[in-house]
């Protein structure tokens, strides 16, 4: 059964943590402690806002998702695209306390260096994402992973080269993925 677990650390985690040696800013620990309490969910009022806000157009399943788990930890991380597992390390929430957790976040970040019309959905440890197609088009609600390797210079358009296909919708997603 797929789970997922809430953005951000319980107190406990973090003082695991400090005990190895990696210790955060007090921001940061506050930051990471109001993520996994956060319980809010976007609506489907607030996903339309969304929606036009960027120009998007969200499949149905995804849009679900939103309203159900709002992002997250998954237990089940792995997917295999293209003959490679790929990690997904969480799912962007679009609303958390959690400043690089959420939507509007990361597509602030990554403007201009994927192709119009994609949204970022999740990421793996290396920083690269899984895009979800949000035209208006036939494509729509198809799935992606781009690597941040080969992307395109400053100036230059965005482009498909560095984007692989994963699958035909964000349900199917997260059918295919398995545990470590």
């Amino acid at each position: 059964m797929l789970i997922f677990s809430p953005l951000g650390m319980k107190q406990e985690e973090i003082d695991a943590l400090a005990k190895r040696g990696i210790a955060y800013d007090k921001s940061t620990k506050k930051q990471l402690l109001r993520a996994y309490l956060h319980k809010s969910k976007p609506t489907r009022e607030r996903i339309s806002q969304f929606e036009k806000e960027y120009s998007l157009k969200l499949s149905n399943d995804y849009a679900e998702f939103l309203m159900i788990h709002n992002g997250g930890h998954p237990n089940k991380n792995i997917i295999n695209v293209v003959g490679h597992n790929r990690v997904i390390s969480r799912f962007f929430a679009m609303e958390t306390p959690l400043t690089a957790a959420s939507l509007d976040w990361v597509i602030t970040v990554y403007q201009g260096r994927f192709p119009n019309g994609f949204l970022p959905i999740a990421d793996d440890p290396g920083s690269n994402l899984f895009l979800i197609d949000a035209t208006r088009s036939d494509n729509n609600g198809r799935v992606y992973f781009w690597s941040h390797d080969g992307e395109v210079e400053e100036e230059e358009q965005p482009y498909f080269g560095n984007m692989d296909y994963t699958c035909d919708s964000f349900s199917g997603l997260l059918e295919r993925l398995i545990s470590e």
